[in-house]
């Protein structure tokens, strides 16, 4: 009744009370959005969540480890723009905003234990399709104030570019909810790409950072970003502020060095372009700027640029304001020398 929609629970359903109030469910469908097709919207084998009884006069939350396998979840946006979740995410009463939250510190948490989910992603107006297939995720138990242990690995295939991959995550949690402040450090990424537009036909992905939020400050940093993958090395160290703004402010360095800016153009299906590069002898690219956001008032800024690409070398800054509006504006100053400078701007182009 809430949803409108078919749901179907047709396999056996488990049911506890002391010392664990618990429910484990198989075979859970819940149908697709009117004008979305017959396949299911979401789909699980097998749910399981216990709670301890006790604590719950207390008003603490002793989860066992929460267990989701054979999930199926199909994500589509129709040739209107109209997803079909957006039926399921409509506003609530007021009265539901207003329930008081729980407060992580009376919660522990078994953990989070995911097999074999697979994740379809549609977009009907511009013909992208997103797989994620063979989802396995664990999270150690949570406990208050201790840090979480996070691993996941999957493979995922998208239709534009055309590339698959298998990937590995790996990463640690740690927080002080008296400060307010979560960091994610460190999170490190490893992945195989294969597909027709990756040179060679395979190639590899390593992705290394830290993140820390201080949600009392509002504010964000993004450390010793390191991304390397097709030849390229990218390095980045970012700061934002007022981040619980729906437009925060950014401010860091970048820096992009690589060997062949066609093999980057030809994984991203920039053609001809990327054909025409390839055929130069030099195609190596090193950037480095610096980079200042404030969103709230459109303005973004480019300063301290300095490149070299297939042979050139370039200087400046770039000023944009009111990117937002129906009336953007940019200006800046780009100094430029190279051999090829018609090849140059067919690149600046892209961008």
């Amino acid at each position: 009744e809430e949803t409108g929609r078919k749901f179907k629970l047709e396999g056996d359903i488990k049911l506890s009370y002391y010392p664990w109030l618990g429910l484990e469910v198989e075979g859970v469908t819940l149908g697709n959005a009117e004008g979305f097709g017959d396949a299911p919207f979401f789909h699980a084998d097998a749910v399981a969540l216990r709670i301890k009884t006790m604590p719950l006069l207390k008003k603490q939350y002793e989860l066992d480890t929460l267990r989701l396998h054979g999930v199926e979840v199909n994500l589509t946006k129709n040739h209107e723009g109209v997803s079909n979740w957006d039926d399921l995410v409509a506003e609530k009463d007021a009265d539901a905003k207003k329930q008081e939250p729980i407060q992580l510190a009376a919660v522990i948490l078994g953990g989070v234990d995911i097999k074999d989910a697979h994740f379809i992603w549609v977009d009907q107006a511009s013909g992208q399709t997103f797989r994620i297939s063979d989802l396995n995720m664990s999270i150690g138990e949570l406990r208050f104030g201790e840090p979480i242990d996070i691993k996941m690995n999957l493979k995922a295939e998208s239709s534009q570019p055309a590339i698959k991959t298998d990937l590995r995550m790996q990463g640690t949690v740690s927080y002080n909810l008296d400060a307010e402040t979560y960091a994610f450090n460190p999170i490190e990424v490893t992945a195989k790409l294969t597909g027709k537009n990756v040179p060679s036909g395979k190639a590899d992905l390593k992705f290394n950072t830290g993140v820390v939020l201080n949600l009392k400050e509002e504010t964000a940093s993004v450390n010793e970003l390191t991304l390397s993958v097709f030849g390229m090395l990218a390095k980045a160290q970012l700061n934002a502020s007022s981040i619980k703004s729906e437009r925060p402010k950014v401010e860091g360095d970048v820096s992009i060095v690589g060997e062949d800016l066609a093999r980057l153009f030809k994984v991203a299906g920039i053609e001809p372009l990327a054909s025409q590069l390839a055929r130069l002898k030099d195609r190596s690219f090193d950037l480095q700027a610096r980079l200042d956001a404030d969103l709230e008032r459109g303005n973004v800024a480019i300063s301290d640029l300095k490149a070299k690409l297939i042979g050139a070398s370039i200087t400046g800054w770039v000023e944009a304001s009111k990117v937002e509006s129906d009336k953007p504006a940019l200006r800046g100053r780009l100094q430029a020398s190279g051999p090829d400078l018609p090849t140059l701007l067919q690149i600046v182009g892209q961008f």
